[in-house]
């Protein structure tokens, strides 16, 4: 029962974000992503590929069913337990980047590529629960495996190739977020929650209290910052693919310049 509802096993003391036990986390999953992407490159398969995304999917389904039965019985609290957060997004859309077919798997994939990504990143950067809580226990490493599962699934789709981001998409991508983003939308007006901080912005940075200020448009503004994001990551993940691309080419073309003609 301790691993459910203790913050942390070792009965240590302060924040536990870069102790020993997350910095080992952190290393092991970053040698088994790049080795697994090195894997799925050297396959180019998008079978293959479809096969770990609907495994990392599972695992994520899996872990929020959990949290959710773990939070009924040792106290639920509809404010933080209903899974509605922008981390939320992967378990619902993703199935469009693994079953869609043409425009709804290019939604799907240009949702969980962007502002998924920039939710696992911004994780990372700003921890929450890995603070107050070690890896060894529940909340901490549900949390953990969830949004390293978050980084780890964008990068796999972007690497293996499995899908690449286009103008075009943009328009369709943010309307299907909008339109995921409903749900939450209307259940933080019922239970005056904030999921998604489509209500009241709390504890984001620069602009807490602003939703007091501005009343109801609050939603309209957050929609436009996650307008902003969705764009600002497709434009960063670009220009990063064409810098890779074209520095592969300019590497290629060197090595087949440096190569024996054969010519006498």
């Amino acid at each position: 029962m301790n691993w459910f509802t203790t913050e942390d096993l070792f009965k240590r003391s302060g924040p536990f974000t870069f102790c020993i036990d997350y910095i080992v986390w952190y290393a092991l999953f970053a040698i088994a992503l790049c080795v697994g992407i090195y894997f799925l490159r050297k396959r180019k398969s998008d079978e293959a590929t479809k096969i770990v995304l609907m495994v990392l999917w599972t695992v994520t389904v899996a872990l929020d069913v959990m949290k959710l039965t773990v939070n009924i019985c040792i106290g639920f609290n509809i404010r933080n337990a209903i899974p509605l957060y922008i981390c939320s997004l992967f378990m619902y859309i993703m199935p469009l980047a693994i079953w869609g077919k043409g425009v709804f798997k290019r939604i799907g994939c240009a949702i969980v590529c962007s502002i998924g990504l920039f939710g696992a990143i911004g994780n990372y950067v700003v921890p929450s629960i890995v603070v107050n809580h070690s890896l060894f226990s529940f909340f901490g490493f549900h949390t953990t495996l969830y949004h390293s599962i978050l980084l780890a699934a964008p990068l796999i789709i972007l690497c293996t190739g499995y899908y690449k981001f286009k103008f075009k998409d943009y328009g369709f991508t943010y309307l299907g977020f909008f339109i995921s983003t409903i749900p939450a939308l209307i259940f933080n007006f019922i239970a005056k929650t904030d999921y998604m901080y489509l209500l009241e912005g709390n504890y984001l940075p620069l602009l807490d209290g602003v939703a007091e200020i501005v009343g109801y448009a609050w939603p309209v503004i957050m929609y436009l910052i996650y307008a902003l994001i969705i764009i600002l990551m497709q434009l960063i993940i670009m220009g990063v693919t064409k810098i890779i691309e074209l520095t592969a080419t300019k590497i290629n073309s060197k090595r087949v310049a440096q190569e024996p003609t054969g010519d006498c």
